[in-house]
């Protein structure tokens, strides 16, 4: 699998997951390859 996303998006990807937390971002390609750790704001606001 090939992630599109950059090395300092990942960073923000584990940080949030040590922490246990969502991760929100406008990132739409953050979002489709961490799904269950990634949110738009939009959805993270309802």
């Amino acid at each position: 699998m090939i992630l599109h996303v950059l090395l300092i998006d990942c960073e923000f990807v584990a940080l949030a997951d040590d922490l246990n937390s969502k991760l929100v971002t406008f990132d739409k390609g953050i979002i489709k390859e961490f799904p269950d750790l990634a949110v738009h704001p939009a959805d993270f606001i309802v």
